[in-house]
């Protein structure tokens, strides 16, 4: 684990991990979120060319992501007694603790369908602009030093 003694971010101390997310870390758990991904391309490539299909794809899965991970609190678990009530769903994973492997490939996962859905689309400036501001909202969103942050008081 990266040492922080040297940056202005102080690595969180671990908090409870929550049993509702332990499955993040478990063998076979990124699979999921690549067959849904392949999931939602295929149903867009249904209805839409091949290079529209990524791009429907890739915000599909942003606001998709950014909803469940970043806006929705608290758990479904009544054992927890509310103490995650709190906590979105990207705060409880790996018990608050930045830069684990599971919060590490969620991060990458944005950067390589941006970089896939920019290629597709042979990188037209409309689409890189509105696909850049789309990757960087949930990619900011996942940095250690926004963990607990609201931003303008929103979803507090």
């Amino acid at each position: 684990m990266p040492e922080y003694a040297d940056s202005a971010f102080k690595a969180p101390t671990a908090r409870p991990m929550n049993r509702s997310f332990d499955w993040m870390g478990s063998k076979g758990s990124w699979f999921v979120f690549v067959i849904f991904v392949g999931i939602l391309r295929y149903l867009f490539s249904l209805v839409a060319e091949p290079a529209d299909a990524w791009n429907y794809t890739f915000w599909a899965h942003c606001a998709i992501q950014f909803y469940v991970m970043h806006w929705v609190k608290g758990t479904m678990d009544a054992s927890d007694q509310g103490r995650f009530m709190d906590q979105t769903w990207w705060e409880q994973i790996d018990g608050g603790i930045p830069w684990t492997k599971t919060r590490k490939f969620l991060f990458c996962l944005n950067l390589v369908l941006f970089l896939v859905v920019s290629k597709t689309s042979e990188f037209d400036e409309r689409f890189m602009v509105i696909n850049g501001l789309v990757c960087a909202v949930v990619t900011v969103a996942k940095l250690p030093e926004l963990q607990g942050v609201r931003i303008f008081g929103i979803n507090k």
